[in-house]
């Protein structure tokens, strides 16, 4: 793989580089990028913490202690309740349990809220783009795991170790509360390890399907047996009374085998650097690795003893990464569709019902992929249904008009009593100055310039110009002239291409 040589970044490859390696920019920010060397840009984006800002907590966090407290007071006298009234603890009973549900269900529409604000305004955008990538790959939900805080630990734990050691990582995943939980490791015990567990660390995580087999397995789920939660606070906890200490046959290996010995050896395995680097590639740039390519980053990311910097630096600099077929070649994720949106136009985050109803009707709801596998990506994002409600709910973010329903909880209505509402992402001024007003040409070039970041094919700038011809002179133009033609261009099959 050949590393590309430009002198600066220029338009194009900045607006390329800011979409995949984060969720876009506005004009001026892809003017910025523009004028920075390939290898500088590349830097400051993977080398994220020396740049990322400071966003505090989700806000439940600061409450969240207290309400567990008074919960575990309350099912503290739910016991005493139990031996002298049975119809009166049943009822209690469903009142608790109705409680914790809305006070868990606040706390994690606060944490996407939370998270969607940092993609749309963090200062280090590959730092959430990493984290939403680990999201996927180290997929949990919280259909299972119910707590918030444990969600947000996970998520905090992408965000640290993302461009850090992957074997780091993988061990850090292994011992994470949420995915003990989901991964139902917590209970795993000497007399009935968890394969369950194992199977998905080899899979999914670390080799890939057909890179082990079911003695494997079977080791690791032994060597990860004791691995649980303390009861009372949720935390992490090694639990040697519950470890299998015997030895253990582990890919030709063969000792008394904990868990951080299980990944050490799988990820001396010829496949797992493959595995890694060709995932990695996928989601970047939107198509399977070549031989070749898959070979490079492999020999990268062993060279550099697992650390992720140098393997990302090496996909934001080769040629490949910039090829006339991979830009505006990869369908945009609904979370990438949406915050790019917001980020093109220079526009704040609409109500986090709203932003969270929107990509629950475009198949990505945040905190909750469909299994372990996490989304299929790609193709699977876009169908009838939701290319539709792409082109709707741009309307409705452009124009201000709510569709119907939209904000709306189907699994807690009383939390939702007031609709939302939305006002135009739109600032006229913002969007089209007078300056790009001046003629059709004029309003075509600065359109394509924010929407789209590029030119497009001649065919594509000609059927827009047929419209704008349709229209009155753009001097005259108001907010509402405006708003159409933005709508037009984010209803094109070309804006879901990044």
């Amino acid at each position: 793989m050949k590393r590309i040589t430009d002198a600066v970044l220029g338009p194009a490859k900045a607006a390329h580089l800011l979409q995949r390696a984060g969720f876009g920019g506005s004009p001026g920010e892809v003017k910025q990028w523009a004028a920075k060397s390939p290898v500088d840009a590349v830097a400051e984006l993977v080398a994220y913490q020396e740049k990322a800002n400071d966003f505090g907590p989700p806000v439940f966090l600061e409450t969240s202690a207290e309400s567990d407290a008074n919960f575990a007071k309350e099912f503290a006298k739910l016991r005493e309740l139990r031996r002298e009234d049975q119809a009166a603890a049943e009822q209690t009973q469903r009142r608790l349990n109705a409680q914790r549900r809305r006070v868990q269900y606040q706390g994690i529409g606060e944490l996407r809220a939370w998270w969607l604000y940092r993609m749309r305004y963090s200062n280090a955008p590959l730092q959430e783009k990493m984290t939403l990538f680990l999201h996927g790959h180290f997929a949990s939900s919280t259909q299972k795991v119910r707590s918030p805080g444990m969600l947000y630990q996970q998520n905090q734990l992408f965000r640290r170790l993302g461009n850090g050691n992957w074997e780091d990582l993988v061990n850090g995943v292994a011992s994470d509360p949420a995915m003990l939980l989901y991964l139902d490791n917590a209970r795993s015990n000497r007399r009935k390890p968890n394969e369950n567990f194992a199977r998905e660390l080899l899979e999914l995580f670390t080799l890939g399907e057909g890179n082990y087999t079911e003695e494997d397995i079977l080791a690791a789920a032994r060597a990860y047996t004791g691995y649980s939660l303390k009861r009372e606070t949720g935390e992490f906890v090694f639990r040697n009374f519950m470890h299998d200490p015997g030895r253990k046959t582990f890919m030709g290996e063969t000792g008394a085998f904990k868990g951080e010995d299980i990944v050490r050896i799988a990820l001396k395995h010829k496949q797992a650097p493959r595995f890694l680097t060709a995932k990695l590639w996928r989601f970047f740039v939107g198509s399977d690795a070549s031989e070749a390519q898959v070979a490079h980053l492999s020999r990268v990311l062993l060279d550099a003893k697992w650390e992720l910097q140098p393997l990302l630096s090496e996909i934001f600099l080769s040629e490949d990464f910039y090829a006339d077929n991979v830009q505006r070649g990869l369908i945009k994720s609904p979370t990438q569709w949406l915050v790019q949106l917001l980020k093109t136009m220079e526009a704040p985050l609409p109500d986090p019902r709203i932003s969270n109803g929107i990509l629950i009707q475009l198949g990505q709801e945040l905190f909750n992929p469909p299994n372990v596998k996490g989304w299929d990506g790609g193709a699977a994002w876009i169908n009838s249904s939701t290319l539709l409600n792409r082109y709707n709910f741009a309307g409705a973010l452009v124009k201000g008009q709510l569709p119907q329903n939209l904000g709306r909880s189907p699994t807690n209505r009383s939390a939702y009593n007031n609709r939302p509402s939305l006002r135009s992402v739109i600032d006229p001024e913002r969007v089209l100055p007078a300056a790009a007003r001046k003629d059709r040409a004029s309003v075509q070039r600065a359109l394509f310039a924010r929407v789209y970041q590029s030119q497009l094919r001649a065919s594509d700038r000609a059927k827009f110009m047929e419209y704008l011809d349709t229209q009155k002179d753009p001097t005259d133009w108001n907010a509402r002239d405006l708003q159409e033609a933005v709508h037009l261009l984010l209803s094109s099959p070309q804006y879901q291409l990044a």
